[in-house]
């Protein structure tokens, strides 16, 4: 990892360090002195107060050398792994620890248990957003129901022309999901924003069938994701798993870390590890075994750290870096010409740690941050320059570490920072500017 990437929390602890001495890491008052040093950096604000309300320093400290439970609170509660990382080795200085060391423990922890990071880059469908570190949310593609947001400098007879680049709608922001025609941005103070179309109550009954402007629909929100117009999940602080357009009932499943929402069917996974999957079943993308469709969550299988929901077909990642996938996928043994339903989940990949699902494509990052593209590839939504459908997946591009996958574009960020978009682009989706498709990565920010 590049030591300048630390620069600024490095600095930031410095200066506290040597105006207030060591004693004041483990002192409430930090926070406001954070507040007053780094006014931007509103995921450094949330981190410290996580920091505290859950006494991580002091625990820290008693055990020198092992912050293994200090950087897992961190994620397991929502701090995004870039601020996460960067609390975690200026901290370890401070300490006199080794940073490698510190660094290793990191990646143990990120690799063997289910995670709650922060969605900062969402296309699932033909609009994207994405959220930079100090937590402004930029989007931009279809914006025919709002769900790109409306802008202060917008006349409301364009609200529903695409916004063929990249603009600023909201700040304070932790993470976002763009659904078919609805967005949900979570503010770092847990409160959810919704914008878009509400017709079939996907933000819940509460909010107006269309809504441009973002408004808040609830409160209390660690993780939430929405799938196509007919519904949304949010993650409660508490752990507790709701659906939006029921939002009082009881929660759907309980110590629930993250979920995915796909256009007809949902997964989620549990601190245990366990996934559960339920909604429409006709390709087999519940992974159950059946064709059965379920309307109650069932378990599909253990030890699994992150799932992600296509339109056809479902990809999980195992603690162990293994990629299993399910539903409609391509038929190796047939050269991809067409796709098999796969009932069960079946092992695909090795040493992933991230990836995502579209109608028929897949993309997955692996431990050396190379990007992977396999599946259908009509408008080039692979991005490896061509037009051909790949049954095994092919190397895209370096350096990675998030990736979003649309109906049939795709999008990632690297480790700079730079946003980077491909395939599919008649309703502006890739945000570059024109409505043209690409066939390879494109920067956009």
């Amino acid at each position: 990892m590049p030591n300048n990437f630390f620069r600024e929390t490095d600095s930031l602890f410095t200066e506290i360090l040597s105006r207030f001495g060591r004693e004041i890491f483990f002192q409430p008052k930090l926070l406001p002195i954070v507040k007053d040093l780094s006014p931007k950096r509103r995921d450094l604000h949330t981190a410290f107060r996580v920091i505290f309300k859950e006494n991580l320093f002091a625990q820290s400290i008693k055990n020198r050398g092992d912050l293994t439970l200090f950087f897992d609170k961190l994620i397991r509660l929502g701090i995004p792994k870039k601020t996460a990382d960067e609390i975690f080795s200026s901290y370890a200085t401070v300490l006199g620890i080794d940073t490698e060391p510190a660094l290793t423990i990191v990646k143990t922890v990120m690799a063997t248990k289910p995670k709650r990071i922060p969605q900062t880059l969402s296309g699932k469908f033909s609009q994207c957003g994405y959220v930079d570190l100090s937590g402004n949310l930029f989007t931009w593609g279809a914006n025919e129901f709002g769900s790109v947001g409306s802008f202060p400098d917008t006349p409301e007879s364009d609200y529903r022309e695409p916004i063929m680049q990249k603009r600023l709608l909201l700040t304070g922001i932790k993470s976002v999901s763009m659904g078919s025609s609805h967005t949900l941005a979570l503010k770092f103070d847990g409160t959810l924003l919704g914008f878009g179309e509400n017709r079939f109550g996907g933000m819940g009954f509460d909010m107006p069938e269309f809504c441009p402007v973002p408004k808040p629909i609830m409160r209390g929100i660690a993780y939430a994701d929405c799938g196509g117009t007919l519904h949304s999940y949010a993650v409660k602080f508490d752990g507790s798993l709701i659906n939006l357009r029921t939002p009082n009932s009881a929660p759907i499943l309980s110590d629930v870390v993250t979920v995915s929402a796909g256009m007809l069917h949902t997964l989620c996974v549990t601190s245990d590890g366990s996934l559960y999957a339920w909604g429409e079943n006709r390709f087999g993308q519940l992974g159950d075994g059946t064709k059965t469709s379920r309307t109650t969550p069932v378990f599909i299988m253990s030890d699994v750290i992150a799932a992600y929901t296509g339109i056809y077909h479902s990809v999980a990642i195992k603690s162990d870096k293994t990629l299993w996938t399910w539903g409609l996928i391509p038929d190796i043994e047939n050269d991809g010409a067409a796709e098999i339903q796969q009932i069960l989940p079946i092992c695909f990949m090795s040493n992933v740690v991230t990836a995502a699902a579209g109608e028929l494509h897949t993309l997955a990052v692996k431990t050396d941050g190379t990007l992977w593209a396999w599946g259908k590839n009509f408008y080039g939504q692979l991005g490896d320059g061509t037009t051909v459908n790949r049954p095994l997946p092919v190397k895209i591009t370096d350096n990675v570490e998030e990736v979003s996958a649309g109906v049939c574009c795709s999008f990632c960020r690297k480790k700079d920072m730079s946003i980077w978009s491909w395939g599919l682009n008649e309703n502006c989706e890739l945000g570059d500017g024109t409505e043209i498709n690409r066939l390879s990565p494109v920067k956009i920010k």
